[in-house]
């Protein structure tokens, strides 16, 4: 596995990167690097590590974390870490926020392994996504698509259900700084709800080509309004690239009423 550490503690300004390789014993591997770009934590099935940036392409070993212990839901089940994240604020600043298929979302301190807080869960954790002010997390669960907690409360906010094929593990994520939720599906389509009024924009589409080139997408804002009250000049908020069944690149547009 290869990791880019990008270094900002200016303003923001990436001041430095550096190209790192880990070596781990398991497939199926996550990873998440701090905002300092000196913290690295990795993760593969029941294997989860803690680094930290020394130096030029050196990388110490801090700690190796322990499986989280079995539940009575979870005893029979293997463990496996499906996303990391850490924490940067409030009174869990430093600590490691680990979600498992079977286990549910547990927050580590990096160095001592001590469980802070957990938050077990009937639902199988697939992929999960911190919002950027770091009291939500949205989890794609293996049963039913979208639900979102905030933590370390676990009060559920809202849930987003469709279909998903067995063994199918799907992404989601927050995006526009938090204001809304992008996922994937298992028919080619991309998935965006506006978290605040509970809506869903258009269906992304890619149509249902073979495994094709890299699949751009993209999403659009302004600030500008039209006379007639609709919004004009639209301006590329962000840009997502992964593989998806598509031979072209789509590009989606639309006006939102005021």
């Amino acid at each position: 596995m290869t990791f880019a550490l990008a270094q900002h503690p200016f303003g923001g300004e990436v001041v430095d990167v550096t190209i790192i390789s880990v070596s781990l014993e398991q497939p199926n591997s996550t990873s998440c690097v701090d905002r300092s770009g000196l913290k690295l934590a990795t993760g593969a099935q029941q294997e989860l590590k803690v680094w930290k940036y020394i130096a030029q392409d050196h990388l110490q070993h801090i700690n190796d974390l322990s499986p989280p212990g079995a539940v009575s839901l979870t005893a029979q089940e293997p463990t496996f870490v499906t996303s990391l994240h850490w924490l940067h604020s409030g009174d869990d600043a430093g600590c490691l926020l680990a979600t498992y298929l079977y286990q549910g979302i547990i927050c580590r301190e990096p160095e001592s392994g001590e469980t802070r807080w957990a938050i077990p869960l009937r639902s199988l954790i697939g992929h999960a996504d911190l919002s950027p002010d770091e009291t939500w997390i949205t989890i794609f669960n293996q049963h039913n698509g979208i639900d979102v907690y905030k933590i370390p409360g676990a009060i559920w906010l809202t849930s987003y259900h469709f279909t998903i094929r067995d063994n199918v593990i799907l992404p989601v994520y927050w995006i526009d700084e938090g204001l809304r939720l992008m996922a994937g599906s298992d028919s080619g389509t991309v998935c965006v709800w506006n978290v605040k009024n509970d809506s869903r924009l258009p269906f992304l589409l890619h149509g249902t080509a073979e495994t094709g080139p890299r699949t751009s997408i993209h999403l659009f804002e302004t600030k500008e309004l039209r006379e007639a009250g609709t919004l004009r000049n639209l301006q590329v908020a962000h840009k997502l690239h992964y593989r998806m069944s598509s031979l072209t690149s789509w590009i989606m547009e639309w006006e939102a009423q005021w």
